[in-house]
């Protein structure tokens, strides 16, 4: 169990906070996914001419596709793992997987 200071939620808040910080507590692994897609990793890669689409997710498994200019981007399988599977980890499981759909 963590000290709830960071990067795990073991105190029933997946945002890292340690306590129930943006209320994300008693929504399901599929919402939490799509919340922090939504708030973080959409502005993030929108920055850049980029968005992200949901596939499919199948338990701790999130498959995306990268859309606009992170489509096709050289870096598009370090934004993949460094960027979203980082973030999804970080606010919602520690063991989430990001995967790639196939074109």
């Amino acid at each position: 169990m963590t000290d709830g200071a960071g990067g795990g939620g073991a105190r029933g808040c997946s945002c890292g906070c340690g306590g129930e910080g943006e209320g994300r507590g008693d929504l399901s692994f599929e919402d939490k996914v799509r919340d922090v897609i939504a708030s973080r990793v959409r502005p993030m890669l929108a920055a850049d001419g980029g968005d992200i689409e949901i596939i499919r997710i199948e338990g701790k498994t999130v498959t995306v596709r990268l859309r606009g200019a992170c489509c096709g981007c050289p870096h598009a399988a370090m934004t993949l793992k460094r960027g979203v599977e980082e973030f999804l980890r970080r606010y919602v499981d520690r063991d989430t997987l990001v995967e790639n759909a196939a074109p």
